[in-house]
């Protein structure tokens, strides 16, 4: 590996994110890109991960369990993963109702 290599650090470390923290991105591009780069780097763990607005269905897709139905937020599988949550309108993923997160 070379040497510039072994000084890299992962984004959640970058950020100084810890496990239970809740994490938020915003601004105009790379939103989308940041967010499923967290979600893969805490895998092993149990990540829930949602939007504020819409996402195509194959993003939604990239984690490892999809909940798009009222009954399924209520009881999500207890797997470690990427568990990608939200409503679906229009072949699209929604944001989560706050009800829900609260």
């Amino acid at each position: 590996m070379p040497e510039q290599m072994a000084n890299l650090c992962t984004l959640s470390e970058a950020l100084g994110i810890t496990r239970g923290d809740i994490v938020a991105f915003s601004g105009c591009g790379g939103k989308t890109s940041a967010l499923l780069a967290l979600a893969r780097e805490w895998r092993r763990k149990r990540v829930l991960v949602s939007t504020t607005t819409r996402r195509a269905m194959q993003e939604a897709k990239s984690g490892d369990f999809l909940y798009t139905m009222p009954e399924q937020w209520a009881a999500p599988k207890a797997g470690r993963g990427v568990h990608v949550a939200g409503v679906l309108r229009a072949e699209k993923l929604a944001a989560l109702p706050a009800a829900v997160l609260a």
